[in-house]
């Protein structure tokens, strides 16, 4: 599985057949920019491959009652950069898992006003991708609560980042029926802040605690809020979903209450 792997790896070993100074550079600037594209779907695949995000990878062919494969459906809240990427680029994630069918929503004020209420299907139908410039508070009622959330490089532990997310944030974690959510932060202060931030809400609980994300952009780029700084993007991420109240263990069905309970 491409999930298994790593960007660095790729960088740490001869790529090609480059044989000069100059051919590795050119390689490594390559990887730099590769790398800035694909974080974002393969951060998404390693997830799903290791941790579950979009329930058991070995029954991503999972059919209806009529017997339709049931389309896996991931929202990017508050979608920026990858909001704008090449449609192509997210068929790394049918690529991963041939037998899936996925459903990729870009949702938020910063989505492209030219690709607002779009909708296309790639790959014979096994992509679909759709976009929507609003927030999610103004929408939710007309749209459908997706499988994964992903939250790339939100900043929700920044103290002026937390009012704009509030809203939403109280919908993942207490109107999504406990759906899992992504989010990746883009050092490890940024990560440590968010974390602290969504450790003291009640209504969250981690799935899986940060960790360095071997799929992050090794591209550097300028932070919007700080011009001087420089960032990586999806360099860190974690899963959380919200806290069911006291009393209720949290589960689609008996199996998973079990395992719930007793974690």
């Amino acid at each position: 599985y491409l999930s298994d792997r790593q960007f660095k790896s790729c960088i740490d070993k001869r790529i090609g057949d480059a044989r000069t100074d100059e051919e590795h550079a050119l390689e490594h600037k390559s990887m730099r920019h590769i790398s800035s594209l694909f974080t974002f779907p393969l951060t998404i695949a390693h997830a799903a491959y290791w941790h579950n995000a979009l329930g058991d990878p070995s029954k991503f062919d999972a059919k209806d009652e009529d017997g339709n494969v049931i389309r896996k459906s991931i929202m990017v809240l508050g979608a920026r950069q990858e909001a704008t990427l090449p449609p192509r680029i997210w068929l790394e994630l049918n690529a991963i898992f041939p037998e899936a069918l996925f459903h990729i929503h870009h949702l938020g004020p910063d989505v492209p006003e030219q690709h607002h209420e779009k909708t296309m299907e790639m790959n014979e139908g096994k992509m679909k991708i759709t976009w929507t410039r609003a927030r999610y508070q103004d929408v939710q009622e007309y749209v459908d609560v997706p499988d994964l959330y992903c939250l790339f490089n939100s900043g929700v532990g920044y103290p002026h980042a937390q009012d704009e997310w509030t809203d939403a944030l109280d919908i993942v974690f207490n109107e999504s029926g406990f759906k899992p959510a992504l989010f990746s932060s883009h050092n490890k202060e940024d990560s440590a802040r968010d974390y602290a931030y969504l450790s003291r809400r009640q209504d969250c609980r981690y799935l899986t605690h940060p960790k360095e994300n071997p799929f992050m952009s090794l591209k550097k780029d300028v932070a919007v809020n700080n011009l001087s700084y420089m960032i990586n993007s999806n360099q860190h991420y974690a899963m959380v979903r919200g806290a069911p109240p006291d009393g209720l263990i949290w589960g689609s069905n008996l199996i998973e209450k079990i395992r719930n309970a007793t974690r």
